[in-house]
């Protein structure tokens, strides 16, 4: 029987806990809206170089934006700590 690829997920949430983005690495469809979640109770946020886009930091709470229309993989990271990094794959 064929395996059947994995249908992207339409919205998805990401967790800021341990100053790391949990999980790591998503995958969604076009212009779909990822809500980061901070659970650490200090400061984060989520800085994409290209598209230039960004939540405001924050220590509470959830922040969504809208991902990019066009296919492709999307780095972000946390610019408050080295080393928080993550990764949106549209597809």
């Amino acid at each position: 029987m064929p395996s059947t690829p994995a249908t992207p997920t339409q919205t998805t949430s990401v967790t800021m806990s341990g100053t790391a983005f949990n999980p790591a690495a998503i995958q969604v469809s076009p212009g779909a809206k990822v809500t980061w979640t901070n659970s650490d109770n200090i400061s984060h946020n989520v800085t994409f170089s290209s598209p230039s886009i960004s939540t405001p930091n924050f220590s509470s709470g959830s922040q969504s934006l809208d991902m990019p229309a066009a296919v492709g993989e999307y780095s972000y990271r946390c610019t408050l700590h080295a080393g928080m990094n993550g990764t949106v794959t549209v597809k």
